[in-house]
This record gives structure tokens, sequence and C-alpha cells, in this order.
């Protein structure tokens, strides 16, 4: 699993401000801009590459769970998540590694879902307005950084 850590704090300083700049983009014009995702892309593989934080087949099955997750739930939704969404889970796959891009996925979507349901009771949104993605796998990447191994165990404890 990958661990921010005080050891790589360069390499997870960078992660953290790509995914800023994604963020912000796609709440400000509803667009993550493939340069920013492909830079985070060649920033994580690079580091995947010389100083693995994970086994690199758990590298590739996060990458292809996380896109292909996604890519499966946009072509069912008819375009309910852009391809920016499904290209920055794909990436971040690539770092949280198998089975904790699952874990970014149920985060994402619990709290994407949370907002969403705030915004509809406060009247701020309306069932059909969409709802930027990208800060909410952005958050979801972090806190599965963070504390993935405690959540995880905690969630399983349940099945």
């Amino acid at each position: 699993m990958y661990i921010f850590s005080t050891s790589f704090f360069f390499r997870d300083a960078i992660i953290l401000l790509l995914l800023l700049f994604i963020s912000i983009q796609d709440l400000q014009k509803r667009t993550i801009p493939n340069f920013l995702v492909l830079l985070l892309f060649f920033w994580i593989f690079f580091w995947q590459l010389f100083s693995p934080a994970l086994p690199h087949w758990s590298s590739l099955a996060g990458f292809l769970a996380g896109g292909g997750i996604f890519y499966l739930i946009a072509t069912l939704s008819k375009g309910g998540l852009g391809g920016g969404d499904i290209k920055l889970m794909a990436v971040l796959g690539l770092a949280a590694g198998w089975p904790f891009v699952l874990l970014v996925f149920l985060l994402a979507f619990i709290s994407g879902a949370a907002v969403g349901l705030i915004l509809l009771l406060c009247k701020k949104k309306t069932w059909r307005a969409a709802l930027p993605f990208a800060p909410f796998i952005s958050l979801a990447f972090f806190l599965t950084a963070v504390w993935g191994p405690e959540i995880w165990q905690w969630y399983i404890s349940f099945l």
C-alpha cells in the first residue's frame, strides 16, 4: 500500500500538489486537463519503477481496476463520469495498488454522495446537476494513503 512518508516528502508533496491543481481545475471548469493527469502518471510511474512502494503486480492491478471500474460505470451510466475521472482513477490505482484501489473507489463515492446529498437538501444543486468528481477521488486517495490499512481492516471486519 502506498503510504505518505516523511522519507518521501518530495514525492508525496508533488502528488498532493498535482491532485490539488486537478481538483481546483475540475471544480472551476468541470474538466481535468490531460497534461496534469499525464504528469501525475509519469511522476508515480517513475517512483514506482525506481523506488517501488508496492509490488509491480499490485500497481498494475490497481491501474487496471481503477480505470476499468470507472470506465464501466461511465459506459453504463452513459456519461455519469467523464474521461478525466477515468484516467485519474487509473493513475491513482497505480499508486494505491490492489486491493486499496477499491478503498479509493469506495471512499470517493461515499464522500461524493454525502456532499451531493447535503447540496440537494440545501437546495444548492438539483438531481440533474453534475458534481465535479476529481476532488472526491483526490480526497479518497489521500485518506487511503494515510489511513488505508486501518480503514480496510475496519471495513473488512463487517463482512
